[in-house]
């Protein structure tokens, strides 16, 4: 006895239907189980041509490492993975340091950090237009450590009293660099790993700088 029709759909149909169906549970199956090593291996990649000396300038290292942050709330943060993504060594530092009036006298601030890194790209943090003349860093040099110290200040005018970076020392395989007031008792100290060196940095900064902490890079 012949079959009979289901719904107007012959038997023919439902098979090609059914076998369709399989085989894109099969795709997807197959799919599913290269998935993760496929990924793996992008990541991989992408990890590998970020580690090139000439990496594109989209590419930001997976295995970024940074420190705390020590200092304020105020201002707007920034990040200088943005400017050196591919973790250029730092050949210029200038640290502004500022007197601002208080209700105990004149205190000293940070008031703006402008860094270079070796392939020529520049940013600055803080707003204060003073012009500063940068340290040179030469081409053996590294930065190793940094000391960030911070200070709540009593500003006129200012409730809650504003906390900022108070002063700055920067330690090279070469010398050590003082900035400011260096001797508050809240600090951290950013100490680079063996084979690391500090590239830059993260924080907060309005009129002066309110919050640093350090990114940490490979030495080439």
């Amino acid at each position: 006895m012949p079959h009979p029709k289901i719904s107007g759909i012959g038997t023919s149909t439902i098979r090609r239907w059914t076998a369709l169906v399989a085989a894109i549970g099969a795709f997807i199956a197959a799919v599913y189980a290269v998935w993760e090593p496929l990924v793996q291996l992008m990541h991989n990649i992408g990890q590998t041509t970020c580690e090139i000396t000439n990496a594109p300038p989209w590419c930001v290292h997976v295995s970024r490492r940074t420190s705390e942050t020590i200092g304020g709330e105020g201002g707007d943060e920034f990040d200088d993975s943005a400017k050196n993504p591919n973790e250029a060594a730092i050949s210029s530092l200038a640290v502004d340091v500022v007197s601002v009036p208080t209700s105990d006298g004149l205190r000293p601030v940070v008031g703006r950090i402008r860094v270079q890194w070796e392939n020529g790209s520049a940013q600055v943090h803080g707003l204060n237009k003073t012009a500063i003349e940068p340290i040179e860093l030469s081409r053996d040099e590294v930065i190793k450590e940094i000391q960030i110290n911070d200070m709540t200040y009593n500003y006129p005018g200012a409730s809650p009293p504003p906390t900022w970076i108070s002063g700055i020392t920067v330690v090279t395989n070469k010398r050590v660099l003082p900035f400011g007031n260096t001797d508050t008792s809240e600090k951290i100290t950013c100490a680079a790993q063996d084979k690391e060196q500090i590239v830059g940095f993260i924080g907060r900064s309005g009129d002066f700088l309110d919050q640093l902490g350090c990114i940490y890079g490979k030495r080439k």
